[in-house]
């Protein structure tokens, strides 16, 4: 397989394994409340988690910002406690300025991007050129994440639509149940 290939393929299976559910968890957390009407907080929430995660790993490679991975372990479970009130808000399940969210979640995924880095350099090793691997790696995520995006908007709608549950309900059950998960994460990664 061709470099691109390979490293494409580690990004898409990196943020869909579930044995790393955590960046799932975040994901799930910022689509909570949305559906596919919601095309435009969907781009903004996506494309701004991908740009601080793409940032983080290129600062990371290069060595600008060096954090320990058990603190960011740590503070990634964090970023989904802080998602849920984030996306749920306090009117109409859609608090906050789309602007603010953006930014945010963009900061979110510093974090998560930072989750990654000490993986991809490992994989990279003492490869010279990393545009191409970082590329084809975030391309990998990306797609990982929208496939992750379309199934949380299908479940939505199943559960909303098809269902006819109640979407406060839902939204407080799903928030309630995710921030569990990222409590009970938080709780074991403990880095202090």
């Amino acid at each position: 397989m061709d470099p691109f290939g390979i490293y494409f393929q580690e990004g898409f299976f990196h943020i869909t394994d579930l044995k790393g559910i955590d960046h799932i968890l975040f994901i799930a957390a910022i689509c909570l409340t949305l559906d596919i009407t919601d095309l435009k907080k969907i781009f903004f929430a996506v494309t701004s988690f991908t740009i601080g995660h793409s940032l983080s790993l290129a600062l990371s490679i290069y060595h600008l910002i060096l954090i320990p991975s058990d603190i960011i372990e740590w503070l990634i479970p964090v970023t989904i406690m802080l998602a849920i009130p984030l996306s749920i808000g306090t009117k109409n399940y859609a608090g906050g300025s789309l602007v603010q969210k953006t930014i945010i979640i963009g900061l979110f995924g510093i974090i998560h991007g930072l989750g990654f880095s000490n993986y991809l350099k490992t994989m990279m090793g003492t490869e010279a050129n990393i545009l191409l691997p970082l590329f084809a790696f975030n391309t990998g995520l990306e797609i990982g994440q929208l496939m992750i995006v379309a199934f949380i908007l299908f479940l939505n709608f199943t559960i909303i639509r098809i269902f006819k549950t109640n979407q406060r309900n839902w939204v407080l059950f799903g928030g309630g149940l995710i921030f569990g998960m990222a409590s009970w994460m938080c709780f074991e990664r403990w880095p202090f």
